[in-house]
């Protein structure tokens, strides 16, 4: 890398004494941190049902430890894995960056939308929080690329709760 840095150097020196005119510009760039929303939690937002079929598809399978687990995060004894906005926070205001928090917001959960429901209060809670400092976009569900009034449904439930007009999208990427 040194070297290159060196004959890059030597070279924009000699342009410039060859061609005095040349303005060279200082590259400048942006981070701009996109984070996907698919599931906003593991477990402790999901509904009784679903948490329930969890433990026992990880009893009959004799996955004991991650049956504790998820015992654990349903009562609140442990983090859930999901749950890391708060250290998303703390990096983006450390290096000064608004994000663009993309979620699934479908009306209702397929085989591809498995988002816990939008109905649920901690969930919307949650995108209310991130959209204070952040900016929120849709992902839009799996069955939206061939119905657009779904689309136009789910930008428009997401704006409600994050009170934010929503114009960013990042499309699902089965259907890319």
């Amino acid at each position: 890398v040194s070297q290159s840095r060196y004959l890059l150097k030597y070279f924009k020196e000699k342009l410039a004494s060859k061609f005095p005119e040349l303005n060279f510009h200082k590259a400048t760039f942006k981070v701009q941190p996109t984070i996907d929303i698919d599931q906003a939690f593991a477990i402790k937002e999901k509904s009784f049902f679903r948490w329930m079929f969890a433990c026992l598809k990880a009893f009959a399978s004799m996955r004991f430890k991650h049956l504790s687990k998820l015992i654990a995060i349903k009562l609140g004894n442990a983090k859930d894995p999901f749950d890391v906005y708060d250290e998303f926070d703390r990096l983006h205001a450390k290096y000064n960056l608004k994000a663009v928090y993309f979620f699934l917001f479908s009306k209702n959960r397929t085989k591809y939308d498995i988002n816990i429901s939008r109905n649920n209060a901690r969930f919307r809670k949650l995108i209310q929080k991130l959209a204070v400092n952040s900016t929120i976009g849709i992902h839009p569900s799996y069955h939206s690329k061939s119905n657009m009034r779904v689309v136009e449904e789910e930008l428009s439930a997401l704006s409600a709760v994050s009170f934010q007009l929503v114009d960013s999208s990042r499309q699902h990427f089965l259907k890319i």
